[in-house]
C-alpha cells in the first residue's frame, strides 16, 4: 500500500503553486470498486493517477489525488493553509503549554521518531515535493513523511493494515529536523505525537475514519 500511497503523492506535483503553504489536514480512503486494472507481476504498471484542486482560497485550499489499482479506488485529499506572516525557523514556534485531551491520559506509549535533514530531503526529492519549507537551514518534516511513518509503524501488523478503510491525520504544530517526538496510541485506534522535550502539547494526531 506504500507504493500506491506514494504514487498519489507524487499525483500532487506540477498542480499548482502552494511553495510556504502547510499541510493542516490529511485524508487517505480505500474505496472498492468494480473496474479491475489488470497489471504484470503484481506491481503497478498501468497507473492512473487523477488529481484536481476541489477548492482555493486565498489562505486554504483542498487538492485531491485518486487511481485505481485492480478493484480498489484509493483517495488521498491535503488540506493546505497558507500560514500569514510565519518565521519557518524552530525559534519562531515556541511550544506553549495547553490543555491535553482526556486521551491523552490513557495512552500506551509506542516509540520515539525524529527526521534528519537527508531523510527530509530525499522524501522531497521521491514525491516531487519542492516546497522551500523543506530546503531551509532547519527545515520543516513533510506532514506526509510522518504520515507514511506512522502508517507503517503504527498500523502496519506483519506487513498488513487489516481493517484500514479512511484515515485521517491533523496537523496543529509543525516538527522540524532532528527534532525528537514521542508517539502514543489509544485502545480507540488513535496515534498522536508529543515533543520528547519542553512544555506537552499534540503535534499532530492520525486517528481511523
Amino acid at each position: 500500500m506504500l507504493s500506491i500511497y506514494r504514487e498519489l503523492l507524487k499525483g500532487f506535483t506540477g498542480l499548482a503553486s502552494f511553495d510556504g503553504w502547510m499541510i493542516a489536514k490529511a485524508e487517505f480512503k480505500i474505496i472498492k470498486q468494480t473496474l479491475y486494472i489488470h497489471t504484470k507481476d503484481d506491481n503497478i504498471i498501468e497507473r492512473d493517477v487523477k488529481n484536481k484542486i476541489i477548492k482555493q482560497r486565498k489562505s486554504y485550499a483542498v487538492i485531491l489525488a485518486v487511481m485505481v489499482y485492480k478493484d480498489m479506488e484509493y483517495n488521498l485529499i491535503i488540506h493546505l493553509i497558507k500560514p500569514a506572516e510565519i518565521n519557518f525557523t524552530k525559534d519562531g514556534f515556541k511550544q506553549v503549554t495547553e490543555i491535553l485531551p482526556s486521551y491523552a491520559d490513557r495512552a500506551v506509549y509506542l516509540y520515539s521518531s525524529a527526521y534528519s535533514k537527508l531523510c527530509i530531503k530525499e522524501f522531497a526529492e521521491c514525491t516531487g515535493d519542492s516546497n522551500y519549507i523543506h530546503q531551509l537551514e532547519t527545515p520543516v518534516v513533510p506532514g506526509m513523511l510522518m504520515f507514511e511513518d506512522v502508517l507503517e509503524n503504527g498500523f502496519c501488523v506483519n506487513n498488513k493494515y487489516s481493517g484500514l478503510e479512511c484515515f485521517r491525520i491533523i496537523f496543529r504544530k509543525p516538527v522540524f529536523a532532528d527534532e525528537i517526538i514521542n508517539l502514543y496510541k489509544t485502545g480507540d485506534n488513535r496515534i498522536f505525537a508529543m515533543p520528547a522535550q519542553g512544555d506537552k502539547c499534540i503535534l499532530w494526531e492520525l486517528v481511523l475514519c
